[in-house]
């Protein structure tokens, strides 16, 4: 199948399902640093680093009600 334009090719004709952009947005939030660096900040900080952690599941949330729909349309 040939695209037919670069939109047709870097946003895949915007023909996306929502789980596919959960999975890709899941997967670029979360990398092997994470696993080595958010511990190493736990202990370094006394725990200071959860609270940024913490404040994640909002702004995940924040994008599936506006930044998703607006790259949607």
């Amino acid at each position: 199948r040939r695209n037919q334009s670069t939109e047709h090719y870097f946003l895949g004709d915007r023909n996306f399902p929502g789980w596919a952009i959960g999975l890709s947005m899941l997967g670029t939030s979360i990398s092997s640093v994470t696993f080595l660096a958010f511990p190493a900040a736990a202990f370094a900080l006394d725990w200071r680093q959860l609270i940024s952690n913490l404040t994640l599941p909002f702004v995940a949330v924040l994008a599936i009600i506006v930044f998703i729909p607006f790259f949607r349309r």
